[in-house]
């Protein structure tokens, strides 16, 4: 209780107010991600700022006017978008149940959901007691099997396309290659406890390396300007042997430079980061390592995100929602670092034709596919109507 007044106090401070009624718009895009969502002719878009960042005083007297004080985060929201009487609402946000619900109060609007980040099992635990009751006109998700998860608890088309962003950054991967690289993605945030999980992963990356004469690489959600995180991977690795890939900008400008990065490493090592995922969708070389993702007291150990109330995260099961093996090829759940070089062994030594074989194999699209320039959602959203940017 305490914690959801002091969560409500901090955003009296740190809300951006607006006086003046917002624009009608054809598009209302739900919740933060409007830099990802760049093919829109955001001269017709609005954003609905569903996490507190903003809040419009004329909504919120006109809605107390209309409802009274019950329920008036929701009331605040569904009074929002009938002022604003948008023809779609797009959402780059798929962990935000109340999204799912709209169509229940607004009517003669399409709803677009695509996808954010990878599948997790977890954002789905809102909506398995709720008998399917969430509807959206279509939905656009990394892969087939994501699509059944989704269709079991969601009404609505579904398109499988891969990641967003992913797909917007195309370029010739061969011609950039850096031979005997090897890069690991962290998952570490600011203003967290580093992971113990990424302490043992980076170790064991650099005498591997070492031994292997490969030249290692970290790349991190943090920004260069971060002085303070890169100590953390300086802590452990040393000042010597390993490269430094900071994120220059958090906006998809910084995806577009990261990910060049990353994709440029000849081998990339993973937990079960959504960047890894993209890899692998392009067939790159990747070694995932969720370990712990079968052992909850393993990760209350060794995934610990928040001291204070020792809050821990699990990684999600490699491949999920498809139900793969604890162990495959190029996968491993299980912190046993001989296990690990047999791993990335494999990889190293795994020739083109055998590695995409594998791949389909395991059935990659099924859990993400690789869509160039988002030909598939733009072509949709021409067909609907949606105001595009004119290059699109």
């Amino acid at each position: 209780m305490f914690e959801n007044i002091f969560y409500y106090l901090s955003l009296l401070f740190k809300t951006k107010y607006k006086i003046k009624p917002p624009k009608s718009s054809e598009v209302l895009i739900y919740d933060h991600g409007a830099e990802q969502l760049n093919f829109l002719n955001f001269d017709k878009c609005s954003i609905f700022y569903n996490r507190g960042e903003e809040l419009n005083l004329f909504i919120l007297f006109k809605s107390i006017f209309l409802n009274g004080f019950s329920n008036i985060t929701h009331n605040y929201r569904i009074t929002y978008i009938k002022y604003i009487n948008p023809k779609f609402i797009i959402t780059y946000r798929c962990d935000n149940k109340n999204f799912y619900e709209l169509k229940k109060f607004i009517k003669n609007t399409k709803n677009i959901l695509i996808q954010w980040g990878k599948t997790i099992e977890g954002h789905f635990k809102y909506f398995q007691s709720l008998n399917n009751d969430y509807d959206v006109d279509e939905m656009y998700l990394q892969g087939e099997e994501t699509a059944k998860v989704y269709s079991k608890y969601i009404k609505g088309k579904c398109f499988a396309i891969g990641s967003l962003s992913n797909n917007r950054i195309v370029f010739d991967d061969n011609n950039s290659i850096k031979k005997n690289s090897l890069v690991f993605i962290s998952q570490h945030k600011p203003k967290r406890p580093f992971p113990e999980i990424e302490r043992i992963i980076i170790k064991f990356l650099k005498r591997y390396c070492l031994k292997k004469n490969l030249t290692l690489s970290i790349s991190t959600r943090v920004l260069a300007s971060d002085k303070k995180n890169k100590k953390h991977y300086e802590a452990i690795l040393g000042q010597s042997d390993w490269n430094y890939f900071p994120r220059e900008d958090l906006g998809a400008l910084g995806d577009t430079a990261h990910y060049r990065k990353v994709l440029s490493s000849e081998y990339i090592v993973s937990i079960d980061s959504t960047l890894g995922y993209e890899a692998l969708s392009r067939k790159k070389k990747v070694v995932f390592f969720p370990l712990g993702s079968y052992s909850k007291e393993w990760c209350k150990k060794n995934y610990v995100t928040n001291l204070k109330t020792k809050t821990y995260w699990i990684p999600e099961k490699f491949g999920y929602p498809l139900n793969l093996n604890q162990e495959g090829e190029f996968w491993t759940s299980e912190h046993d670092e001989k296990k690990m070089e047999e791993k990335l062994n494999y990889l190293i030594s795994i020739d083109e034709n055998s590695w995409d074989k594998l791949l389909k194999d395991i059935g990659l699209e099924k859990i993400i596919k690789f869509n160039p320039y988002n030909e598939v959602l733009i072509k949709n959203l021409k067909k609907i109507g949606v105001p595009l940017k004119k290059d699109y």
